[in-house]
């Protein structure tokens, strides 16, 4: 059996948002296609460590965990985020792991682990790294595009350039972001969806109402695409729809940390319902995902989740970063308050949801089920 020593920042533990999902997945999904797996993790003094090698133990993954710290990066990685990884107590755990684990290949989650890379190529070690996003692009999309962010942009987008060049097999995100990394030019780029999709696959039943619930999930509104999302909605789209259906449409609002300046706005058609602990339940009363998506980088979430489910899903074009679900078939986009208006009006018809649930549910079985997902990362890995 082969051996793979796994690096990841903090440890997905508990598995709350889709970074964490897919990583926390990605190495269940390694042990499924028959590897032995070994984690090195930053922990947090907040998780909790116990909890986390109980878990992972009765899963048959050993964890090796490094506490966070602000001292030791290199003034000279001007990503400080890269610059982490740096530091010599985490250089000193890969050191010992190569040597005593004895890996047959090292998978980095995330581009800014480069620093790391060195002590696996002393020992002519494959690399493999896992993008959950092009950070230099996300960067300036989600702080703006000012001077200031433009210089801070120019050393992470030398961290993309380092990755794309050094790992043998770099696995992006979206269709989109594997061409922005062959064009970098990366060795060699392969698409890797969100591997937590698959568990949720179909899991939406549309059923005939007259009051449509429509949800918009954002995960965390401190989180600069979330926050202008919630207020398109709360501001623009709910009021529109408040004016002209009354109550027909209620929006329902899920996430964290919602803006207290944008709390007078809940009223009429609008629910918050805060942070939810069993979505899946709550989703049982849900009929229509809205998912605006004005900017951000990487494979939203909240826009393909509700797609994979089976929810009839409106979002803006860009959204959808390349995956090939057809507008007006599988999903509904719009970019201004009147196109996302008479969308969710069209969908007030059963039948049509009924199609859009169907069309959905096929093509992200075609896309992300587990058992294609696993022959992608087979295949590479077999192949080093």
């Amino acid at each position: 059996m082969k051996k793979i020593l796994v690096i990841t920042p903090k440890f997905p533990y508990p598995e709350a948002g889709a970074d964490e999902q897919d990583r926390a997945e990605g190495l269940r999904q390694l042990k499924r296609i028959g590897y032995e797996v070994r984690v090195i993790a930053k922990c947090f003094d907040w998780q909790k460590k116990d909890e986390i090698f109980t878990r992972w133990e009765d899963e048959g993954i050993a964890v090796t965990l490094v506490p966070y710290s602000k001292q030791g990066k290199p003034w000279w990685i001007l990503d400080r985020a890269a610059a982490e990884y740096a530091e010599p107590v985490i250089k000193r755990v890969l050191r010992e792991a190569l040597g005593s684990y004895r890996p047959d290949l090292v998978w980095f989650d995330y581009t800014y682990l480069w620093p790391l890379y060195r002590e696996v190529k002393k020992r002519k070690l494959p690399i493999v790294v896992r993008s959950i996003n092009v950070e230099s692009r996300h960067f300036l999309e989600e702080d703006g595009q000012s001077f200031i962010n433009y210089l801070k942009f120019i050393p992470k987008n030398h961290t993309e350039k380092i990755t794309a060049q050094m790992a043998d097999v770099l696995f992006s995100i979206t269709p989109y972001e594997r061409e922005l990394y062959e064009h970098m030019p990366a060795k060699h780029v392969v698409n890797l969806p969100l591997r937590g999709l698959a568990g949720k696959l179909g899991t939406h039943r549309p059923k005939e109402t007259d009051q449509l619930q429509v949800f918009f999930s954002g995960s965390t509104y401190t989180v600069a695409h979330n926050r202008r999302a919630l207020e398109f909605i709360v501001k623009d789209v709910a009021p529109a729809m408040f004016k002209t259906h009354d109550k027909k449409f209620t929006f329902h609002i899920t996430g964290a940390k919602f803006p207290t300046d944008l709390e007078p706005w809940i009223r009429d058609n609008i629910v918050y319902e805060g942070f939810v602990n069993d979505m899946d339940s709550f989703l049982t009363n849900m009929d229509i995902a809205l998912a605006p998506s004005f900017f951000g980088a990487g494979m939203q979430q909240k826009i393909f989740e509700p797609i994979s489910r089976g929810f009839p899903t409106v979002t803006n074009e860009r959204g959808l970063a390349g995956y090939p679900f057809v507008p007006g078939q599988d999903v509904l986009v719009a970019e201004s308050v009147q196109e996302y208006c008479k969308a969710l009006e069209s969908l007030v018809p059963s039948p049509f949801r009924q199609k859009l649930s169907q069309n959905a549910k096929h093509k992200s079985k075609q896309l992300f089920q587990q058992d294609i997902s696993d022959q992608i990362v087979r295949t590479e890995l077999e192949s080093l």
